[in-house]
């Protein structure tokens, strides 16, 4: 199961409803999703760091 955190930004609302649409679909195949409309520093830096690891691990 994969756990996706979903970054957006909008002025009118747009592209937050689309996000929350894919994070449905995203939960309908048995992942988790979060839709994230106000991100802060460290949510972009554990992103990062976990991406980092995946990028690590799979390069072995």
């Amino acid at each position: 199961m994969a756990h996706i955190s979903i970054f957006v930004g909008s002025v009118n609302g747009g592209a937050e409803r689309l996000s929350d649409e894919v994070a449905t679909t995203i939960e309908q195949a048995g992942h988790t999703a979060i839709v994230i409309t106000e991100a802060s520093l460290d949510d972009i830096k554990k992103c990062i760091a976990y991406f980092n690891c995946y990028l690590h691990n799979r390069a072995r």
